[in-house]
C-alpha cells in the first residue's frame, strides 16, 4: 500500500476495507474537488487493481494541477504495466517537468528506457535533452542507458566530423585515418559526450575505437607537447574518458607507443610525491585512462587537498575512497564454512580478483503468483546461494520486504560490493556470508525459498551443490535455478576450446591479446555473438564469458534428469510471453509448459532462446 496516503485513508486500507476508504474520499470530493483527492483515491484503485478508474483519478488531478508531478507519476506507471511504453516516457517526461529537482521521476524514465530497450534510428533532439538531463543528475544510475545514448551520439550531425566508420570486410570499424585527420577536436567537449563517457556503458566495438582513438590524442599530445586543448578542456576531457575506461576495468589495449609511455608516465608521477602543479594533473588523468591509481605511489596524499581540480578529486574518490570502503565493509562479513574443494578455490580467486557483474540499478521483479502466494508473507526465509555482487539479492529483498535474505559468497570482494548496494538501496533484510555452497548443511537451517543464478554450472559437480541447496529447502520450499544451456552456447564454446587451444591467460594481459586476434580466429556469426554480449566490453565480465575456472552447460534433458534424481517437480520456465505463447503452440497439450523432453526438441529448433540461461522454478515433489 503506498505511503503517501491521507491517514484517515490509510486507516480504511489498512483494514483492507477499500469501499470505505472510496466512499470516504467521493465524500470529499463533492465537499471541494482538490487535486490531491483525485490522486489519493487513484492511489487506492491502483492498490485494488482497478488501473482503469484509477487513471481516469490521476487524469482528473492532473486537469485540476497540471504541475502535479506525483500524478504523472502514478499515470505513467500504470501505461508500463499495460504496455503503452510511448505514452508512459511523455508522461514520465511532464513528470520531470513538473518537478526537475526530484530524482524519482528520472529513475521512472531510465527504468522503462532501459527495460525496454528504446532505441533510434533517427535524431531526437528533445530525446536528447532528456537523455543529458538525467546523465547530469548526481546519484541517479544511467549505466544502462548506454545503446540508447550511443543512437543518439552517432545520429548527431554534430559528432560527424570526429565519429566515422569504416568497412573492413563487412564489418564495421572505427574510421582512424578519417579521426586524426580532423582539424579541430573541440566537439569532443560537448556536454552530451562528457557525462556519457561519465556515465554509460556501450557495448559497441566501433564506440570502444572511438574511446581507444581519444585515449590515444590525449597522450600524444600531452607528451610530444602539442596540445590539442587547453589544460582545462584536456582535464574535461581525460577525466571523462578515465571514467569510462575505469568502468570497463581497462579492458580496452594500448598501442606498443601508448604502453612504453605509460610506463615513463607512472615514473614520473611516482616521484612527485605529494608535489603536484598543474601540469602533473594533466599527467595523472591521462595515466588514470590506462590504469588504476593506486599503482602509483604516494597518490593518497592527494586525497582532500584544496588545490586538486574537482575532475581529478572525483577520479581519485572513484580509484581510492570507494575501494577503501568496500575493503572496510568487508571485514565486517562473517566466515561461515571454510573453502577446500578445488574448484571452489580456483573460483573464489577468479571472482576476488575480478567480482562479477559492478551494476548500478535494480528494482522489483514481479513473480508468478503462485510463487508470490508462498512467499509474500511474514517471517518467510530465503537464502540466495552464490550472490556475487549482490544483484539478485538486492532485487528479491525489494521485492519481498517482508522476508529475511541469507545470501552467501565465496568472493569476499564481491559481497563487500553487495552489501554496498544493499545499503545504497536502504535495504535492511539481507545478511551477507562468506562460505562454500558445499558446506552449507553447517548453517543448519531451513528455507522457504532458494535463488541460485548462474552458480551451479560453475561447480566440479553441479548436481551435487544442488543436491545440498535441495537439502537446506523446507518441505513445502520452492527453489529458482539459473544454468546454462549447451545448445544456446555452443559458438561461446567453441571460443572457449579456441582460447584453451592456443593458450591465451585468463590474466588482464593475455584476455585483451585474445580480444585483439578473435575478430580473425572466429566466424562472422560467432564474432557478432562475442561483440553483441554486454560481457565483452568489462574485464570481468569478459573473462566470465569465456575465461572461467569452471564451466558446465545443460540440456533439458540434464535437467529431467536432475529434477527427477532430487525429486524436485518442474513448475514453469522464466521465459516470456512471446517464448511461452510459441511452445505452447507447438504442443498444445502441454499447457503447463513443464514437458522437459519437448523444450529440448523445441530449444533445437529455437536455439537462440535461452541464451541468456534456462531460468526456472522447481518445487519439492
Amino acid at each position: 500500500m503506498p505511503s503517501n496516503l491521507n491517514p484517515k485513508v490509510k486507516e480504511f486500507c489498512d483494514r483492507n476495507e477499500y469501499d470505505q476508504a472510496l466512499t470516504y474520499i467521493d465524500n470529499e470530493i463533492a465537499k471541494q474537488a482538490k487535486d490531491v483527492l483525485h490522486y489519493q483515491k487513484g492511489l487506492v484503485l491502483t492498490a485494488i487493481g482497478r488501473d482503469e478508474d484509477a487513471f481516469d483519478s490521476f487524469y482528473e488531478a492532473i486537469e485540476l494541477n497540471p504541475q502535479f508531478a506525483d500524478a504523472w507519476s502514478e499515470l505513467g506507471q500504470i501505461l508500463v504495466k499495460h504496455g503503452e511504453i510511448q505514452q508512459a516516457i511523455d508522461v514520465f517526461t511532464q513528470a520531470m517537468a513538473a518537478e526537475p529537482d526530484t530524482i524519482s521521476h528520472k529513475e521512472n524514465l531510465v527504468k522503462v528506457l532501459t527495460h525496454y530497450d528504446v532505441r533510434f534510428s533517427k535524431y531526437n533532439d528533445h530525446a536528447s535533452e532528456l537523455t543529458l538531463e538525467c546523465l547530469k543528475t548526481p546519484g541517479l544510475h544511467c549505466m544502462d542507458l548506454g545503446m540508447l545514448w550511443h543512437d543518439l551520439f552517432k545520429l548527431n550531425p554534430n559528432f560527424k566530423s570526429v565519429y566515422k566508420t569504416s568497412n573492413v570486410g563487412g564489418d564495421s570499424t572505427f574510421n582512424v585515418k578519417a579521426f586524426d585527420k580532423c582539424s579541430d577536436y573541440s566537439v569532443l567537449l560537448d556536454p552530451f559526450l562528457i557525462y556519457g563517457l561519465k556515465k554509460v556503458l556501450v557495448k559497441n566495438t566501433v564506440f570502444e575505437g572511438f574511446v581507444q582513438n581519444i585515449r590515444k590524442l590525449l597522450m600524444t599530445s600531452l607528451m610530444q607537447g602539442d596540445m590539442a586543448f587547453s589544460n582545462e578542456d584536456y582535464l574535461t576531457l581525460s577525466s571523462a574518458v578515465a571514467a569510462y575506461c575505469y568502468r570497463t576495468e581497462y579492458i580496452i589495449s594500448p598501442s606498443e607507443y601508448e604502453d612504453s609511455t605509460l610506463s615513463e608516465l607512472k615514473l614520473a608521477l611516482s616521484e612527485k610525491s605529494a608535489v603536484f602543479d598543474e601540469g602533473d594533473f594533466l599527467k595523472l588523468c591521462s595515466y588514470a585512462c590506462y590504469d588504476d591509481l593506486t599503482n602509483l605511489k604516494g597518490i593518497r596524499e592527494l586525497l582532500g587537498r584544496d588545490d586538486v581540480p574537482m575532475c581529478v578529486q572525483d577520479i581519485l574518490s572513484q580509484h581510492i575512497t570507494d575501494n577503501d570502503k568496500l575493503a572496510e565493509i568487508g571485514k565486517t562479513i562473517k566466515s561461515v564454512t571454510d573453502v577446500q574443494d578445488d574448484v571452489s578455490v580456483k573460483v573464489q580467486e577468479q571472482y576476488q580478483e575480478n567480482p562479477y557483474p559492478k551494476w548500478g540499478y535494480c528494482s522489483p521483479e514481479l513473480y508468478e503468483p503462485v510463487v508470490l502466494e508462498r512467499l509474500m508473507k511474514k517471517d518467510v526465509s530465503i537464502l540466495v546461494a552464490g550472490c556475487g555482487t549482490g544483484h539478485e539479492a538486492v532485487t528479491v529483498a525489494m521485492s519481498l520486504p517482508d522476508a529475511q535474505l541469507t545470501a552467501v559468497d565465496l568472493s569476499k570482494p564481491s559481497l563487500a560490493y553487495a552489501k554496498m548496494k544493499a545499503e545504497e538501496f536502504g535495504l535492511t533484510n539481507i545478511e551477507f556470508l562468506q562460505g562454500d555452497i558445499l558446506k552449507l548443511t553447517e548453517l543448519n537451517t531451513k528455507f522457504d525459498a532458494v535463488f541460485c543464478g548462474g552458480v551451479l554450472h560453475h561447480m566440479k559437480e553441479p548436481e551435487k551443490g544442488w543436491a545440498v541447496l535441495k537439502d537446506l529447502l523446507k518441505p513445502d520450499g520452492v527453489m529458482r535455478i539459473a544454468l546454462y544451456s549447451e545448445i544456446a552456447r555452443r559458438s561461446i564454446q567453441e571460443v572457449i576450446d579456441l582460447i584453451k587451444s592456443k593458450g591465451y591467460t585468463a590474466d588482464k594481459k593475455g584476455m585483451r591479446r585474445f580480444r585483439e586476434e578473435c575478430r580473425s580466429l572466429v566466424s562472422k556469426e560467432t564474432w557478432k555473438v562475442l561483440s553483441d554480449s554486454r560481457d565483452y566490453y568489462v574485464l570481468s565480465e569478459y573473462r566470465d564469458l569465456l575465461f572461467h575456472a569452471q564451466e558446465h552447460q545443460f540440456t533439458t534433458l540434464r535437467i529431467k534428469e536432475a529434477l527427477e534424481s532430487l525429486d524436485l517437480s518442474l513448475m514453469y520456465f522464466d521465459v516470456n510471453q512471446q517464448i511461452s505463447d510459441k511452445y505452447k503452440k507447438t504442443y498444445p497439450e502441454d499447457q503447463n509448459a513443464t514437458d522437459l523432453e519437448k523444450w529440448h526438441k523445441f530449444e533445437e529448433r529455437h536455439p537462440g532462446i535461452f541464451r541468456g540461461m534456462y531460468t526456472f522454478w522447481c518445487s519439492c515433489v
